[in-house]
């Protein structure tokens, strides 16, 4: 498969430099766009597999790039960044059918993950396993085999945790990144829900549940997960 292709289009300099070089860091071929019209411009030109787009532009603003984008019947995904919080503003984004919208300022890993989520919706390989301590998991089928050698249907929830900890493994990942990559950004979850989630999931992979080797809680920070632990 080759490199996924994203735009980001942000006529702030420096912040438009960090998104560039952190999403490249995660596989993607990075374009930078710093106006309306040149997002327009390389849209028009070539293909691209994830646009990262601010609303406030000069020129043609973003809302009016992701319209002139989906008449287009282009279904390239988009993440809309915006610094204005307000239910109109989203439901626009919504209605112009971003497939995501994430307000400034951000969590960088929070917008990392939630690239890659999409991504995964349109990209995601024929087959991905996770193997970790005698444990096969088959994202595709949703199942799992443990080191017992038993069979277990997984839930989507389950799934996208150790997919988005799979990802980011060796790492602590934030909490509520976790939770907003898991559940969704508008989804109203108790962090007891992540917890709970978390203590099934030892209970199926873990030889000893109170004594984890793969899913480690960083006290009042978050997760962390170990293939080898």
């Amino acid at each position: 498969m080759s490199e996924p292709r994203c735009l980001v289009v942000e006529d702030e300099d420096l912040l438009a430099a960090l998104l560039a070089e952190n999403l490249s860091r995660t596989g993607l071929a990075v374009e930078r766009a710093a106006d309306g019209d040149a997002a327009v411009a390389a849209l028009a030109a070539r293909a691209f597999d994830l646009l990262v787009l601010d609303v406030m532009l000069p020129g043609r603003d973003g809302f009016s790039v992701l319209q002139w984008l989906r008449a287009r019947d282009d279904r390239t995904p988009v993440l809309v960044l915006s610094a204005c919080a307000t239910d109109a503003d989203r439901i626009r984004g919504l209605q112009l059918a971003a497939d995501d919208y994430l307000v400034k300022p951000f969590n960088l890993d929070e917008l990392l993950l939630r690239c890659r989520n999409l991504l995964r919706r349109t990209r995601r390989p024929v087959a991905r396993t996770i193997e970790f301590g005698g444990n096969r998991v088959d994202l595709r089928a949703r199942r799992a085999v443990t080191w017992r050698g038993e069979e277990v249907t997984l839930t989507p929830a389950e799934l996208q945790l150790l997919t988005v900890l799979d990802d980011r493994a060796g790492e602590v990942v934030d909490r509520q990144v976790l939770v907003r990559a898991v559940f969704g950004p508008h989804t109203p979850v108790k962090h007891r829900t992540l917890d709970n989630l978390v203590l099934h999931l030892r209970r199926l992979f873990e030889r000893d549940a109170k004594e984890p080797r793969h899913f480690h809680t960083v006290r009042a920070v978050g997760l962390r997960f170990e293939r080898d632990g």
